[in-house]
């Protein structure tokens, strides 16, 4: 019934290469979605709430000692695991840069929106094109009044402030 309603309305249930219509699509996936919160708004508000307010605190108020103890074990025991992990990994909490490390790396070309707001039309051409220049763009095409096919510096060097 539902195929001759819709061959009969005009409809298209499959667009030409096969996917299925957008709006079908959207009404499908937000039947699922409801399905699925649902399920999970049941289960969360039933058992999951049952566990914690009765199973667990009842285990909590039977062994008070016990659970503090547990809990206290558990922290340690994630700490020293963070800790032995930082360790062998070598990332410490803090990183010391000093300045050979810092005079190895190759200061990236970019440019904020204030200095961009402030060029002139040329003047914000160029930068674009030294943008694309350092994104790997090797002939950017210039329009302005300075037509250049070549930017004026290499890719990964940075320019003058604008």
């Amino acid at each position: 019934m539902f195929r001759i309603y819709f061959r009969a309305s005009g409809g298209v249930v499959f667009e030409e290469d096969g996917s299925l219509d957008p709006l079908l699509k959207f009404l499908l996936y937000a039947v699922i979605a409801l399905a699925v919160g649902k399920m999970l708004w049941k289960w969360l508000t039933e058992d999951v709430l049952r566990w914690i307010t009765v199973d667990l605190w009842r285990l909590v108020a039977d062994h008070p000692w016990g659970t503090a103890l547990t809990v206290v074990g558990g922290l340690t025991l994630l700490l020293l695991l963070a800790g032995l992990l930082s360790g062998l990994s070598g990332a410490g909490a803090y990183r010391y840069v000093d300045e050979a490390e810092t005079a190895d790396e190759p200061e990236v070309l970019t440019f904020k929106m204030k200095q961009l707001a402030s060029m002139s039309a040329s003047g914000f051409e160029q930068a674009c094109a030294d943008l694309l220049a350092r994104d790997g763009f090797r002939q950017p095409r210039r329009v302005g009044a300075q037509a250049i096919s070549a930017p004026t510096s290499r890719p990964g060097t940075a320019t003058t402030a604008w």
